[in-house]
């Protein structure tokens, strides 16, 4: 085994005992935990996820697999002798139970088996697995790397044979390193469309709003709006100061824009920018495109960076 292998072993044996740790901590501090067997939401999670056990089971899987590790030498022993023996506890595994598959034939299954991935990807990227760090454990379990260009994580998934000889494939935990913020960078057509209404009727709302200071309206815009759109809205509202406070002179008097009925589609997405093309009811049976920028602002998540006045 080459060093390189065999640091890249050092890792993922590393990656294991933090996720070990992790389901060991499950009833003791499960809220901390996402995507865990007895905490996920149905409709966020794949459909190959749902048959997953919840109550007792999660604590038999939690059982069977530090079991399995402590049986398998992977726990408790020297590293050196650990990953020169490895592959052979691995081998000698699946010759006793009569595996019909290879370990490269099982990797490639996986990496094929993109559903399991329980994330949905950002924009512009595409969930996949790396086949080159794929880390078939025992007989039946594995740490899989999964990444669609912008975030990445490991699932701890548990594999065998079925009744006609097929692989099967369970994902018992999943792991998105620290410092990964996934929630705020995920953008959906839906969640596309939130913005953009709730960016309009801040619009309409500050115009109207009379007893704010300005910086208070500018904060107020900058929760959907990036900071330049917010002190271009705020330059164009006609506000006026007197001691101290804000009045508004000369507004509009609202939109017939029904953003909340829009319909997003992605027109590109790169790196932390993405441009949509938008379809909101005007009126009674009118339509207007609108092309809309939203830009990605770290700790902060997405903002509109364009200006919707109309």
């Amino acid at each position: 085994m080459s060093i390189i292998d065999m640091k890249r072993r050092i890792v993922y044996l590393t990656i294991i005992a933090m996720l070990s740790i992790a389901l060991g901590l499950l009833y003791s501090n499960y809220k901390s935990l996402q995507q865990t067997i007895s905490n996920y939401d149905e409709t966020e999670m794949k459909d190959s996820v749902d048959g997953l056990s919840r109550g007792n089971a999660d604590e038999v899987q939690r059982k069977e697999f530090t079991d399995d590790m402590n049986r398998s030498g992977l726990f408790g022993n020297d590293s050196e002798a650990l990953l020169s023996e490895f592959r052979a506890i691995t081998l000698a595994e699946w010759q006793l139970r009569s595996y019909p598959y290879t370990a490269n034939e099982i990797v490639k299954d996986l990496v094929v088996r993109t559903d399991l991935i329980p994330y949905e990807s950002v924009p512009g990227g595409s969930m996949f697995f790396d086949p080159d760090k794929v880390i078939l454990l025992t007989h039946n379990w594995a740490v899989a790397y999964f990444e669609d260009g912008h975030i990445h994580g490991f699932l701890l998934l548990k594999y065998g044979i079925d009744q006609r000889n097929q692989l099967t494939w369970t994902v018992i935990d999943s792991w998105i390193p620290q410092g990964i913020d996934y929630e705020s960078k995920l953008l959906t057509d839906k969640e596309v469309v939130r913005l953009i209404s709730e960016a309009s009727e801040r619009h309409w709302s500050t115009m109207f709003d009379y007893d704010d200071a300005e910086e208070e309206l500018l904060a107020y815009l900058q929760e959907v709006y990036t900071v330049e759109v917010s002190q271009q809205l705020l330059a164009s509202y006609n506000f006026k100061t007197l001691e101290g406070r804000l009045f508004f002179e000369n507004g509009k008097q609202g939109t017939l824009y029904a953003w909340h009925q829009a319909e997003a589609a992605l027109l590109y997405h790169k790196q932390d920018r993405a441009l949509y093309s938008v379809t909101v009811p005007v009126g009674d049976g009118y339509y207007e495109e609108k092309q809309i920028e939203l830009v990605y602002l770290l700790n902060r998540g997405w903002r509109v960076n364009t200006i919707i006045d109309y």
